[in-house]
């Protein structure tokens, strides 16, 4: 018989684990990766002893195996949404880890872009609601563009948190397996500077 390995949201199982530690909420990862105004971005966020929940695999700043990029960061972390985390099932429920990847385009003595936050489900479904879990966080959302049809999406908003800034473009998807959510933060400091669902509308 074919094994199927399914993607639960259900409370955390602290018995089985893929990270050491707890899992980090997603509005406080994301306020990690927001950028005070007039600040350059540095490719140190996440990694100070007030995100250990964070694991990085690169050591330092990588040039190679960046794909399109010119410099890159890798890491991953344990994340709850609502309180919960999404699992996957196998011989037990297992904590789905979600990669980070942070990047830029430019040399790496600008600073980092980006920064994509995937959650990893080898499942049928593997979704969250962005807007419904930053909502009274303490990080304003202020809608950008919307765009795509039903197989993918595209919603940006600007994040304000204090002077910190940041834009999240999440990205939806719908496959053979199911629906699937992503979401990339943009250190830009002109948000109104570009078409952030420009790839979903493309697809209209």
């Amino acid at each position: 018989m074919r094994r199927i390995a399914l993607c639960l949201l259900v409370a955390s199982a602290p018995a089985v684990a893929v990270a050491a530690g707890k899992p980090i909420s997603l509005p406080k990862l994301v306020s990690t990766f927001m950028v005070p105004s007039g600040a350059l971005p540095e490719w140190s966020m996440g990694a100070t002893s007030q995100t250990p929940q964070i694991t990085w695999a690169s050591v330092g700043i990588e040039t190679q195996g960046c794909g399109s990029f010119t410099a890159c960061r890798r890491g991953t972390a344990r994340v709850s949404v609502a309180g919960k985390e999404l699992q996957n099932l196998r011989q037990h429920l297992e904590p789905v880890q979600w990669d980070l990847f942070m990047a830029s385009s430019v040399p790496a003595k600008f600073g980092p872009e980006e920064i994509s936050i995937t959650p990893l489900c080898d499942t049928v479904s593997c979704e969250f609601d962005f807007k419904k879990e930053i909502s009274g966080s303490g990080i304003a959302l202020e809608s950008l563009c919307q765009a795509g049809p039903a197989p993918f999406q595209q919603t940006a908003y600007q994040l304000t948190q204090g002077n910190r800034r940041a834009v999240a473009v999440v990205a939806r998807s719908l496959g053979s397996r199911g629906a699937s959510t992503s979401l990339t933060l943009h250190f830009s400091p002109n948000p109104n500077g570009q078409d952030w669902c420009a790839e979903a509308r493309a697809m209209q």
